[in-house]
């Protein structure tokens, strides 16, 4: 399973298989820092926000749109401002691996 995190600054989306998920996008971080000092705290917020919080359409429109590129391609890398940093797209990407773990064993009958 690959999904990469990648720095937007860095490399450029060009492939189906990238996507953004800054905060322009549905599965962007509503949590702002002041500073480096909050991005712990601000990641593990995404993270409550993310597994528990009600989330729109939008929301799970480009998560599934996610999740098919990477059953497609077998790969997937997310594009943010953070990484190398701790990033919130570290929560999505374990989701993903998780979803697609998940999917995997009720196929293979486990």
């Amino acid at each position: 399973m690959t999904i990469q995190i990648m720095n937007v600054k860095r490399t450029k989306p060009s492939k189906p298989y990238d996507f953004y998920v800054d905060r322009r996008t549905p599965l962007g971080n509503p949590f702002y820092m002041r500073n480096e000092n909050d991005r712990d705290e601000v990641c593990e917020k995404y993270e409550n926000w993310f597994l528990r919080v009600a989330k729109d359409q939008a929301f799970y429109i480009y998560l599934e749109e996610i999740i098919l590129a990477y059953k497609e391609h077998e790969k997937v890398r997310l594009f943010c401002n953070c990484s190398p940093k701790r990033c919130h797209a570290e929560t999505i990407k374990q989701y993903i691996e998780f979803y697609i773990e998940r999917e995997n064993d009720k196929n293979s009958g486990v």
